[in-house]
C-alpha cells in the first residue's frame, strides 16, 4: 500500500518546474473519471426506500410500546423477563425486528457490506434482492432449527 502511494502522490514542489505549475493541458493526459452506481440512480431501491419509511411511520405506535421495556432491560434483568411474558410486547417485539429486515438488507446492499465477487457488477436492484434473499433465507432456517 505505501509503495503505491509512494507511486501515485509526489512532493509539492516537484509540481512546480521553474516557478510554474507543470499540469496536463489536454484532457486525455488526466486520469478518466469513473461515475459509480449508486443506489439512490435507481428507481427501484428509492421506492423501496419509501415503502420502508411509510411502513417506519405506520410502526411508530409499536416502537414506542416497546422502547420503555427495552431500556428498562438495560439497567434490569428482571424486566427482560417481564417483556417475554407479555404477549403484546413480545407480538410489537417481533413486529418490528421483521420489518427492520428490509432496511437492514438496504443500508448493507447500499454501503457494500456484504458483498461477493459476483455482486460487484451487478445492479443495485439485484444486489439488494440477493441480500435480502440470503437474510430471509437465514431467518427462515433460523426458525425451522429452533422449532
Amino acid at each position: 500500500m505505501f509503495a503505491i502511494l509512494q507511486s501515485t502522490v509526489h512532493p509539492i514542489d516537484s509540481a512546480f518546474v521553474a516557478g510554474r505549475l507543470d499540469l496536463p493541458t489536454v484532457a486525455s493526459q488526466c486520469a478518466p473519471v469513473t461515475q459509480a452506481v449508486h443506489w439512490d440512480d435507481n428507481g427501484v431501491l428509492l421506492a423501496v426506500a419509501m415503502i420502508c419509511l411509510v411502513a417506519a411511520m405506520a410502526l411508530v405506535q409499536q416502537v414506542l410500546n416497546i422502547f420503555s421495556s427495552l431500556v428498562g432491560c438495560l439497567i434490569r434483568w428482571k424486566e427482560c423477563l417481564n417483556l417475554e411474558s407479555s404477549a403484546a410486547l413480545s407480538r410489537d417485539r417481533d413486529i418490528v425486528a421483521i420489518y427492520t429486515t428490509f432496511p437492514l438488507c438496504l443500508i448493507i446492499s447500499s454501503y457494500g457490506l456484504w458483498e461477493l465477487n459476483f455482486m460487484k457488477n451487478l445492479n443495485p436492484a439485484v444486489n439488494y434482492l440477493i441480500t435480502l434473499g440470503v437474510i430471509i433465507a437465514y431467518l427462515m432456517l433460523r426458525v425451522g432449527l429452533t422449532t
